[in-house]
């Protein structure tokens, strides 16, 4: 009678685990996603910015890093 209970109160949490289960999942690939696509931009910015730097020391570009700042 006891092990009945049990059963039938485990079928009843069932959707409610999956769905819980599914949308834990689900933002852990989001989360993930986005960490590894804000790692990306951060490369491209900093690799950007060296080219400038460098450019600049070459005199091939004139960069304003005052107005660049504000």
């Amino acid at each position: 009678m006891a092990i009945d209970n049990i059963v039938t109160a485990a079928t009843n949490f069932s959707p409610l685990l999956t769905t819980v289960g599914f949308g834990g999942i689900v933002g852990f690939l989001i989360g993930f996603v986005i960490k590894k696509l804000f790692k990306i931009l951060a490369i491209i910015a900093g690799v950007f910015f060296a080219v400038m730097i460098y450019l600049e020391q070459q005199g091939i570009v004139n960069v304003n890093w005052v107005k660049l700042q504000a």
